[in-house]
């Protein structure tokens, strides 16, 4: 698998053989999964829309676990609709709880759960297994984890 990144941030140091930076039309244009992972702010709001979902490939697919609002709904439910893309899986939708108004509702290949992503057990022991690892380094003098 190669995995393309857009960041606003690129971090070449992270690059790889697998891993290549790419602006964000590069990533719709060559992606055959697009998972998306950033904040909303007035930079990523409705981000994804019409325009870059139709650089997307007939066989995309966009996940979103961020946040409901990066992407507009009225688009990617057009998308979908018309087969533009292959499909769309949702955790987060941009008003919740979901209205039922939203298109995605009736959007075709569209999978939408209750913002739960993180509820599986492995995923709750993973986050006190950390928070465990974290608070035992700061005992110890050592802090791990520390935002700069």
């Amino acid at each position: 698998m190669n995995i393309l990144v857009y960041s606003r941030t690129v971090k070449k140091e992270y690059e790889s053989d697998i891993l290549t930076f790419v602006d964000k039309e590069y990533l719709f244009k060559n992606s055959d999964i697009i998972s998306i992972h950033c904040p909303l702010n007035k930079n990523t709001y409705n981000m994804v829309n019409k325009d870059l979902i139709d650089l997307m490939k007939p066989n995309g697919i966009i996940i979103n676990t961020a946040r409901g609002s990066i992407i507009n709904e009225v688009d990617l439910s057009t998308a979908l609709n018309h087969g533009k893309i292959m499909g769309a899986a949702m955790d987060v939708v941009s008003v919740e709880p979901i209205e039922d108004t939203n298109p995605l509702l009736t959007a075709k290949n569209c999978i939408i759960t209750p913002h739960m992503a993180w509820s599986p057990i492995e995923s709750r022991a993973r986050m006190l297994k950390i928070c465990e690892k974290n608070i035992i380094s700061f005992i110890k003098g050592n802090p791990i984890n520390r935002i700069k």
